[in-house]
């Protein structure tokens, strides 16, 4: 019998402070991915707002897809700062993504962490 799929996860979300160009979030998402010792799986999808209707604020969302999940960042750049969410089902350091984090001009306002087990 195979794991149970989402057995093991782990979840870390950062409120990060610091302007970028939308290419340094992009290529940030890469930084991140090594950072926690994953790899890319694909290129990230990226979706810009304002979107055609205005709605959505003005930024971008990028997903990034590791071998072990995905790396998320919703960027804000009214407000010089972004969200970045790491998802996977492999242990990762939070120490090594706040140090790469600090180390690309970025301040962590806020980071929460969960972990989830199912059953």
């Amino acid at each position: 019998m195979t794991e149970q799929l989402g057995r093991l996860m782990q979840f870390r979300a950062f409120s990060l402070k610091g302007k970028q160009t939308k290419q340094q979030w992009r290529t940030l998402l890469y930084g991140v991915a090594t950072a926690i010792d994953m790899e890319s799986a694909d290129q990230p999808a990226v979706w810009t707002y304002p979107t055609k209707d205005g709605a959505g604020g003005n930024g971008h969302t990028m997903c990034l897809p590791i071998t072990t999940s995905f790396i998320c960042l919703d960027t804000w750049p009214d407000h010089d700062g972004a969200y970045l969410v790491v998802c996977s089902c492999r242990k990762f350091d939070p120490r090594a993504l706040r140090e790469f984090l600090h180390k690309y001009g970025l301040v962590v306002n806020d980071e929460r962490d969960h972990h989830m087990e199912i059953k």
